[in-house]
């Protein structure tokens, strides 16, 4: 019995290891035709943790030898994602008054441009209606205005939605920190360019 079982289970690493290796080659793939996949490595994880519950939910126990090699598999992802969003950042900032600084563009704004694109996005894939082509920066942005406060509490309606069904609906979490990942790198904290 346990000599057929060997060949079986070295069938299946070779398998596991030509899928992997395509998943890193299509995630270069991705990465070179646009950045956006630098936070692939987050989603990744989450899955892991939901629906496949290779890791527990809380990150203090993935350092235990029981779950490193899981987030071992990871570091390639990390690795290219780390590459890329220097690429990124360096071709941004590579143009003149590319890259808006923290004076131009001050923290409080880029936390309300990013709340109202987290929103946005959500809200031009169930509706896409008056859709443009660029939406240009704010200028005079109130972090405080109503627009803004609107979309700071649909998020937290959202976090707290998602905690209260965490039990009964995993996958919510899991969907929201997704999204938030996938979206993360245009949502302006790294501020270029006049795109809002």
């Amino acid at each position: 019995h346990t000599g057929h079982s060997e060949p079986v289970a070295s069938a299946k690493r070779r398998k596991w290891a030509r899928l992997y290796a395509w998943s890193i080659g299509l995630l270069v793939l991705s990465l070179l035709s646009k950045p956006w996949g630098m936070s692939f490595f987050v989603v990744a994880l989450v899955l892991d943790c939901y629906p496949l519950r290779r890791l527990p939910v809380n990150p203090l126990k993935w350092v235990t030898p029981a779950f490193r090699p899981v987030v071992l598999e990871k570091v390639p992802y990390i690795v290219l994602g780390g590459v890329f969003m220097v690429s990124a950042g360096m071709s941004a900032n590579s143009a003149a008054m590319a890259m808006r600084t923290v004076d131009e563009w001050p923290m409080a704004s880029r936390i309300a441009q990013a709340a109202y694109g987290l929103v946005f996005y959500v809200q031009k894939s169930a509706l896409p209606t008056d859709l443009a082509v660029l939406y240009e920066l704010r200028h005079g942005l109130n972090p405080l205005g109503l627009e803004y406060l609107v979309r700071y509490a649909a998020i937290g309606a959202f976090v707290a939605l998602a905690w209260a069904l965490r039990k009964r609906v995993p996958g919510l979490i899991a969907v929201g920190v997704i999204f938030a990942a996938l979206v993360a790198p245009v949502l302006g904290f790294f501020q270029s360019g006049d795109q809002f």
